[in-house]
């Protein structure tokens, strides 16, 4: 129940953002496939250029989105909510201004129009209206997200996502009802900016209930408090910079290049990409507060550890998704919006790379805020843009609308391994290569028997309707990634909880115990006996969380007690370890005898072991490991003998003295 409660509040926040994200997404892919069916290619292309040259406007906040939630949080605990008001109020005035510069640029470059972009002479008032009103919609938006940080410092996420979920029905609804009545792109941009101001104006009503009186009043203006918080912007500024050129920078180079239509198809195929990349974000952002208290605590074992799983679980996730989206690209294009949009199956392939590396960069770039590298992290994001920027406006002349998504996932690619991915290994003082073959080893073989699978589906329905292809592709290549995935994985607790769902269930029990067998007796030998306690401490340190899980230390406390009522007043005279892993537990039997003998199957847990050695010299401590010992080389164990793998089941001192 303890558990429960400290956990509680963290658990329905990340279940509200997980329930908004996917119910976003859901709606967004959904509504694509709508709205292509209705508005023509390039007119489709013109709605997207208009979005995303309003949205580079965006850049005008000067990064106050990456401090505000951390300045609301400090005002909370100096002032409370009255210091805090007054810091919102100033925030939001001016974060309207910057809202009301933005529209007046996006004005400007409306009138403007064509000027270097493609744009048919037919669609040019079109894309002028449109443009205006994505720079009313960035005026709208812009000072909205002070109101989202303040509503987040008070960790009301629940609140959000039903704003959220609220907006996206609204927005499906008028979606589907304008465009039946062909009101066209401009019908389109007409949502955005309704949906924006009903978003602004919810907050405001709702904060005041959801954050313990805070207000929203342009009249509580205090530059002083807000001045600060611009000063120690500095690096983050820039990389918000970044990221935001980065979000519409290939949109903008085929609007100039290549054409409207060209714009519709790169959008198009790069939906899946977007997704996958928030996906992985909103999983590992809750890393973010962990990796920051590893840095400050100097606990560079618990970082590596935290970092490397990381990397290793977002792989898992991406994995699987990408290669089977990979292999029925262009039959997904065809259901999802129709043969017109063909040529979005190449991007897709391409833009899947890059959202396959965000795997690595995503746990990279928050390891280097964790531990205050942000200059680093903007660094390596400016050269990344750069050479996006490059290889974009270069390769789009032999490739086309493809160009773009190859320059993105080569300077994806070669900017998180070459960039982001050293910079964080050396923090977590890791190998590279090391990093490079656990990836390699947990997704290797699951990979190509995915591949297989999904190949042999791809073939075998040949000739059936795209649906149904999609439906066995779904079918057999994420569960035979997933499959082959779990007997890789030696000691994650969800391949133990898998296995106890699977002995549930009658005609799985069987086959699930026969695999089972068969692979432990192809493995069985003495050398794969020894090899797999290696693997398991090779990987990482403590990996059966004997430091860090309040359970375990709870059982060895317990098995102190028992050893103390069985031993009385005395100690000891001489005991036998067996499994003592990496000496934790030794650490607590040293204390109650005379001389140790610790023993182990596997000599790297050992070698970690005898690195304790300076905390048990309370007794005299021999190491050994188990296939090698002999009497004549060891002191055996005398009036005591502890397995450390029956005491889990066995925890009474009369099966102690057993």
């Amino acid at each position: 129940m303890g558990l429960r409660r400290d956990y509680g509040p963290l658990l329905r926040s990340a279940s509200w953002n997980y329930l908004g994200y996917f119910f976003e997404a859901a709606v967004s892919l959904a509504l694509v496939a709508y709205v292509v069916r209705w508005v023509g290619v390039a007119e489709y292309g013109v709605y997207l250029f208009a979005l995303s040259l309003a949205g580079q406007f965006g850049l005008l906040n000067f990064g106050l989105p990456n401090l505000l939630s951390q300045a609301y949080i400090a005002e909370r605990s100096r002032t409370g909510a009255v210091g805090v008001s007054r810091l919102l109020s100033t925030a939001f005035t001016f974060s309207a201004l910057l809202g009301m510069a933005a529209l007046g640029i996006c004005l400007g470059c409306a009138a403007l129009l064509p000027g270097p972009f493609r744009i048919p002479l037919g669609l040019v008032p079109l894309a002028k209206q449109a443009l205006a009103l994505g720079g009313v919609w960035m005026f709208l938006a812009i000072p909205t997200k002070s109101l989202d940080l303040v509503v987040e410092s008070w960790h009301r996420f629940d609140t959000l996502n039903k704003v959220q979920i609220l907006l996206g029905t609204l927005r499906a609804i008028a979606t589907v009802a304008l465009l039946r009545e062909r009101f066209g792109i401009l019908a389109l941009m007409w949502i955005q900016v309704a949906l924006a101001a009903l978003r602004l104006v919810l907050l405001v009503v709702l904060i005041p209930g959801q954050t313990k009186g805070v207000r929203v009043n342009p009249l509580l203006w205090d530059w002083p408090l807000l001045r600060p918080v611009l000063r120690s912007a500095g690096w983050a500024s820039l990389d918000d910079v970044v990221w935001q050129l980065g979000m519409g920078m290939d949109t903008l180079i085929v609007s100039v290049l290549v054409s409207m239509r060209g714009v519709a198809i790169y959008g198009v195929g790069s939906k899946a990409a977007v997704q996958l990349i928030s996906l992985v974000r909103r999983g590992l952002n809750v890393t973010f507060p962990a990796l920051a208290e590893r840095h400050t605590a100097a606990d560079s074992e618990s970082l590596r550890s935290l970092y490397v799983a990381s990397c290793r679980a977002a792989f898992t996730v991406l994995f699987p998704i990408t290669l089977a989206l990979m292999v029925f690209a262009d039959t997904i294009v065809q259901v999802w919006v129709g043969p017109q949009y063909q040529g979005a199956a190449t991007v897709m392939r391409w833009l899947l790379v890059g959202a396959l590396i965000e795997g690595l960069a995503a746990p990279a770039n928050y390891l280097l805020y964790a531990c205050g590298r942000v200059s680093t992290a903007a660094r390596i994001g400016l050269a990344e843009n750069a050479l996006n920027f490059g290889l974009s406006c270069l390769l789009v002349f032999p490739f086309g609308v493809a160009g773009p998504a190859i320059g993105t996932a080569v300077a994806h690619t070669l900017g998180t391994l070459g960039g982001f991915v050293l910079a964080a290994c050396r923090l977590a003082q890791l190998a590279p290569r090391r990093l490079a073959s656990l990836l390699i080893r947990d997704n290797g073989v699951p990979s190509l028997i995915s591949f297989l699978g999904l190949s042999l589906a791809w073939y075998l329905s040949q000739g059936s309707a795209p649906w149904l292809r999609l439906f066995f592709g779904a079918l057999v290549g994420p569960p035979l990634y997933f499959a082959a995935r779990l007997t890789r994985m030696e000691t994650d607790p969800w391949k133990h909880r898998l296995s106890a769902a699977l002995r549930r269930v009658g005609f799985l029990r069987s086959g699930w115990q026969c695999l089972r067998a068969l692979k432990d007796a192809l493995r069985d030998s003495s050398a794969s006996s020894r090899a797999e306690p290696n693997r398991e401490f090779e990987h990482s340190v403590d990996p059966y969380n004997y430091t860090t899980n309040p359970l375990e230390r709870q059982r060895h406390c317990r098995e102190a007690e028992m050893l103390d009522a069985v031993r009385g007043a005395r100690k000891f005279e001489s005991a036998l370890e067996v499994g003592c892993a990496e000496g934790i537990f030794t650490e607590i039997l040293a204390e109650r005898c005379d001389a140790l003998l610790a023993a182990d199957i596997s000599p790297v847990a050992l070698e970690r072991a005898r690195a304790r050695r300076p905390c048990v010299r309370r007794a005299i401590c021999w190491w050994g490991v188990l296939a090698s010992m002999t009497p004549s080389r060891h002191r055996p164990g005398g009036d005591a003998i502890w397995c450390a793998a029956a005491s889990g089941s066995r925890t009474s001192s009369g099966a102690i003295r057993r």
